[in-house]
């Protein structure tokens, strides 16, 4: 009978004990995380690019951690900022292409890594030939495209071409490659200058219109009358009524001769009309003469007489003009 309950109870304790050696409860299996870099995108040279990885995910809902690395193209001196979180940046210093990987684990698993490319375009230069012109045969035509500019501070390299030239002209720059250099145009007519510059990948091209005449007359100064006015009290010289004869554009230039003890000056002696305030009394001489950029005029001459005004009779006690 004791051995009966011996077996009795040693096969219920062996039965109670086979569910959990045959795999009643189930053992959860971890999964890898899945890294998202992000799309592929183009930017600008001198770009702050933000990587983002926050659409990564773990099927088990784990905190992840996340790792980025860059490779940069030839001459980059960039590196990643916050490497180690969802959010990583950098700036873009060359063109090229730069490639963000990122990893992301849970602390158990890590992620198959995922890349995305960053590139650089290259962004076009700037071509500036200068201004349409008028010239003389035989006067020399300066060709200037130092203004031409690259966004990305390329090298340029320069071309200078006539597009177009009067029949039998032999309009040939003295060095066609360099962006500053002169050429005499050789008949008259209607010419058609470009410079192409190049930055390596891109070209660009800018053009001016020339004018070629015969002969060049020069142009012809003129000033306003003589003009009495007080100490302190603000003149307005004109020589708004110059002219060429060819009609060309003209520049101005005045200058003038003062008292000794007078520090008085154009507002701006390149103007047509500039201001002058006389400090001191006495006779101020302006001179002007204008040029039509190959000739300069015989300069014109105006005075400005100015006095002190009477504290007695409250007018200008203004000596009077000689005669011209």
């Amino acid at each position: 009978m004791s051995f009966m309950r011996s077996r009795f109870g040693l096969g219920l304790s062996l039965g109670l004990a086979m569910p959990s050696a045959c795999g009643g409860g189930e053992t959860r299996v971890n999964q890898a995380p899945t890294a998202v870099a992000g799309d592929d995108r183009t930017v600008a040279r001198g770009a702050m690019v933000l990587l983002d990885g926050e659409k990564s995910s773990d099927p088990e809902g784990d905190k992840l951690n996340f790792t980025w690395v860059l490779r940069t193209p030839t001459g980059s001196s960039s590196m990643l900022s916050d490497s180690n979180t969802a959010r990583a940046r950098f700036v873009a210093d060359v063109k090229g292409e730069f490639v963000a990987t990122l990893t992301v684990d849970d602390g158990r698993k890590s992620s198959v890594p995922d890349a995305m490319t960053v590139s650089v375009a290259n962004r076009r230069p700037i071509a500036k030939a200068g201004p349409d012109r008028v010239r003389t045969i035989g006067a020399p035509v300066e060709l200037d495209a130092t203004e031409s500019s690259d966004p990305d501070s390329d090298p340029l390299t320069y071309h200078w071409v006539a597009t177009r030239a009067p029949f039998g002209s032999n309009f040939l720059p003295e060095n066609d490659r360099l962006p500053k250099t002169t050429v005499t145009p050789d008949l008259a007519g209607e010419y058609e200058v470009t410079i192409e510059v190049f930055d390596g990948t891109a070209t660009a091209t800018d053009g001016f219109a020339l004018r070629v005449r015969s002969a060049n007359h020069a142009p012809v100064a003129r000033v306003g009358p003589d003009q009495q006015v007080s100490v302190g009290q603000p003149v307005t010289l004109d020589g708004s009524s110059s002219d060429d004869p060819d009609g060309d554009s003209i520049t101005y230039s005045w200058s003038v001769e003062r008292p000794a003890s007078s520090l008085a000056n154009f507002d701006d002696r390149t103007l047509a009309r500039p201001v002058l305030i006389p400090d001191v009394p006495g006779e101020y001489t302006a001179f002007l003469v204008v040029s039509d950029g190959e000739e300069t005029s015989p300069s014109a001459r105006t005075r400005v007489i100015a006095s002190v005004q009477s504290t007695d009779a409250g007018v200008a006690d203004a000596s009077s003009l000689d005669a011209n």
